[in-house]
């Protein structure tokens, strides 16, 4: 079974909330980011090393992730374009 997931963060988040300097990754789903949300399911999951592609506004999840408990998760620089 993988121990590793990739998670695809390095879009530029135009259609969400207009381009605003808000990541997608980071918009809530009722009290939590979405990131929280796919953390929670990866760990349950048996994952155990997250790498996390960031590219725009990419600051804005590594501050987000350094207010979390320690865990196994990198950033990576990749920005990917529009998926049409």
């Amino acid at each position: 079974m993988a121990k590793t997931a990739v998670i695809l963060a390095g879009g530029k988040s135009v259609r969400f909330a207009g381009g605003a300097h808000v990541h997608k990754a980071l918009g809530l789903i009722g009290d939590r980011p979405i990131l929280e949300h796919i953390f929670a399911f990866l760990g349950r999951s048996g994952i155990e090393t997250v790498i996390v592609c960031i590219g725009v506004h990419g600051d804005l999840i590594e501050a987000y992730l350094r207010t979390r408990p320690p865990t196994d998760i990198t950033c990576t620089p990749l920005e990917t374009g529009i998926g049409k």
